[in-house]
């Protein structure tokens, strides 16, 4: 770029180029509380009497199958409850709400069941049992109306917790394949090739009882692969052999440590459930559940502590069942000894008993009490996992259905739980549930291969996504945005949503996750208007949003640098004065430099490099400490705040282009003194400067003045 003085003003910091539209989904209010549907009767007696004659009435309707008599019966036991005596049982009030919630749901009246089950929550915090309706809680969230707006960024560091195999960026993917004939065992990157449409796995899932060594053709696959390994190490004779562990722990980590594979260990998965050895019995409640949570603790803590000391290319997987959740929280290891939290979710269209029940659930609901409550902590796996394509409870094909899920799991996963960092999918068939498996067939295949070649989805543990999605409310966007959505409403996904930018349409979708590329938006304010509509055309879900774009209108009279301006802008190399305004006219500092230096070349802060005049404190230290010596100096003294010359400019520069710095470039210019000789004021420049300028010159980055001045 040619540069002219007086320069621009350099102010640097990251760059935002996200859209902000609304609050994190995590901290989305709860729906109003519902009209109750009824009015308080009157007392036949006592409050008590009155209340035990509903609750009979209630055990009846419900032995009857009485759904409207008995959400009449919970709506009476409310109207008591809170209406004219003034007492209050938390604990009574809970029920009631759950009651009439799953009478609501039943019905279709979503939004009054949303609500019921946000009451029932509370009242149960109220009770003393802050987690006794987290399972309806989890319900709600599966018809809760949800419309968020994000604009895709360059990812330009790490986001959320670090942790071992972690991606700055993204979800790795991997699979399970033991059962799913078209891949075998030990698969080969051609099979994985042939039965994934191409989608290669970042990671393999393998299942070791505890007592046996990992079979090295599970390493094997692994390594030919070049993904990472997940083991499921399950102690089917129960916690006991665990805690008395005299020399398989320490076999397992020598084979695991000298294995050269990364390895996920997933030890004793799913302990909040009843159904394996070492899971949750007794209930909370009990008089024995703490210890037997503290004996699980103990155990897990043994094997990441034997883990960590010997294998260090082991992480260590804490890993639940989405559900239950009640009493989950006893079973935490502690944060040094877990390194990945994981989970195991699934959703089949039907519940054991009850084909069709679970059809309108979401995969991504199902998983918000683990996020919630672990992924500041930790990376989040979702260490097994899938959406059922054929429901063996109501022995039919679902694939449909499955599709729609699958569009809305993966669409709204990097936009909704940034921090999910993998995704293993069972590819394989469960006979009591449902069949996942993704080679066998072809629709379900096809929506997967599609969702997951965005560049979230990363098939090397060593990848990282290029971009990322961000909601924050307060940071601009750049002029081209491309925008997306995750839109949840009582259809689970709309059929089409209708996009306005300041009241005029100007794009529309059909399917998750709802793209509009936004192109040449004029810088300040603008409104944007999502508008979700059902099957039947209905308008069911809206969202209007503010946001400002990240343009300067200052830029009229420097044509000549305003391209560049504007690159670098977007880059997050330097930033304006404001939203709008850049003040190209201003000094730029030596200290400012030496920041655009260190950001645009990624340069690493030297400790060798001290100036008297620079603070360890000043917002600029690392960046001079990184750059200052290409910039010349007197001396043990920098002059941070005093404006940069040009020569120093082309020096700095010059350096680093030819090489002598901490950048690589073209050689020097045979003669400096011939590449100079254009300039009428060459003599002017500083001798010693003389050869780094011609490099900078010759580069083409300074061009000088018309009529021949440097």
């Amino acid at each position: 770029m040619g540069i002219r003085a007086p320069w621009m003003v350099l102010v640097i910091g990251a760059a935002a180029a996200t859209l902000s539209l609304v609050a994190p989904p995590r901290a989305r209010a709860a729906t109003a509380t519902p009209a109750l549907p009824c009015t308080t009767p009157a007392l036949t007696g006592s409050l008590g009497a009155t209340i035990w004659h509903y609750q009979q009435d209630l055990a009846q309707q419900g032995q009857a199958a009485n759904s409207p008599g008995e959400a009449q019966d919970w709506c009476l036991l409310l109207r008591l409850l809170q209406g004219q005596t003034g007492q209050r049982d938390w604990t009574a009030d809970a029920l009631y709400w759950k009651g009439l919630g799953h009478y609501w749901l039943s019905t279709g009246a979503y939004a009054a069941a949303v609500g019921a089950f946000d009451q029932e929550a509370q009242y149960w915090t109220l009770a003393g049992e802050p987690t006794w309706g987290d399972a309806d809680e989890i319900t709600a969230n599966s018809y809760r109306p949800v419309v968020d707006l994000y604009a895709a960024e360059q990812a330009s560091g790490p986001s959320g917790p670090s942790g071992k195999y972690a991606p700055a960026n993204g979800t790795l993917l991997g699979y399970y394949v033991q059962q799913d004939p078209a891949v075998g065992s030990f698969p080969t990157a051609a099979r994985i090739a042939a039965a994934y449409d191409g989608r290669q796995p970042a990671i393999l899932l393998y299942y070791v009882d505890w007592g046996q060594s990992v079979p090295a053709g599970y390493l094997t696959a692994a390594r030919d692969l070049h993904a990472a390994l997940e083991i499921a190490l399950q102690p089917e004779q129960g916690l006991g052999p665990v805690l008395s562990d005299g020399g398989y722990l320490q076999s397992l980590a020598s084979q695991l440590g000298q294995s050269g594979v990364p390895v996920f260990l997933r030890f004793a998965n799913e302990m909040n459930g009843n159904w394996v050895p070492w899971g949750m019995q007794p209930a909370p409640g009990d008089p024995t559940f703490a210890a037997h949570a503290a004996r699980y603790v103990a155990a897990f803590r043994k094997v990441a502590e034997v883990m960590h000391a010997q294998a260090p290319n082991v992480a260590m997987v804490w890993a639940p069942n989405d559900q239950p959740t009640t009493g989950t929280e006893a079973y935490w290891p502690g944060s040094a000894y877990v390194d990945w939290v994981g989970v195991s979710a699934y959703l089949d269209a039907s519940a054991p008993g009850q084909p069709g029940a679970d059809a309108r659930q979401s995969l991504l609901a199902n998983i918000s009490w683990i996020y919630d409550h672990y992924a500041a902590k930790k990376p989040i796996m979702i260490a097994e996992g899938g959406i059922g394509h054929y429901d063996h409870i109501a022995g039919q094909d679902v694939t449909p259905w499955a599709q729609r899920q699958l569009d809305a799991f993966l669409a709204g996963l990097p936009r909704l739980y940034p921090d999910i960092r993998a995704l293993v999918w069972w590819s394989a068939d469960k006979p009591a549930a449902s069949d996942y498996t993704l080679s066998n067939d072809p629709s379900l295949l096809q929506t997967f291969a599609r969702d997951t070649r965005s560049p979230w989805f990363l098939t090397s543990p060593t990848g990282t996504s290029p971009v990322r999605y961000n909601a924050p409310r307060a940071n601009p966007v750049p002029a081209d945005a491309s925008i997306s959505a995750y839109v949840h409403d009582w259809h689970q996904t709309p059929a089409r949503v209708v996009y306005l930018l300041d009241g005029r349409q100007v794009g529309t979708a059909d399917t998750p996750p709802w793209t509009l590329s936004l192109q040449g938006l004029a810088a300040g304010a603008h409104t944007l208007t999502l508008d979700a509509y059902g099957p039947a055309g209905h308008l069911d879900a809206s969202q209007t949003v503010t946001f400002t774009v990240a343009g300067f209108t200052d830029l009229a009279d420097y044509g000549w640098a305003a391209p560049d301006i504007r690159a670098l802008a977007a880059k997050g190399i330097i930033q304006g004065v404001s939203p709008t305004r850049f003040d190209p006219g201003a000094p730029v500092t030596r200290e400012q430099f030496a920041a655009l230096l260190t950001r645009a070349f990624a340069l690493v802060p030297s400790n060798s490099t001290s100036y008297s005049d620079v603070s360890q404190s000043s917002w600029a230290y690392a960046d001079i400490q990184a750059a200052g010596t290409l910039i010349p100096s007197s001396g043990s003294t920098f002059a941070p705040t005093e404006p940069i010359s040009r020569e120093d400019v082309a020096a700095a520069l010059g350096t680093l282009l030819s090489g002598s710095g901490q950048g690589t470039s073209p050689a020097s210019p045979a003669s400096p003194a011939s590449v100079l000789a254009a300039f009428q004021d060459a003599s002017s420049i500083t001798p010693s400067l003389r050869p780094a300028v011609a490099v900078a010159v010759s580069a083409g980055i300074l061009r000088g003045f018309p009529g021949g001045s440097f």
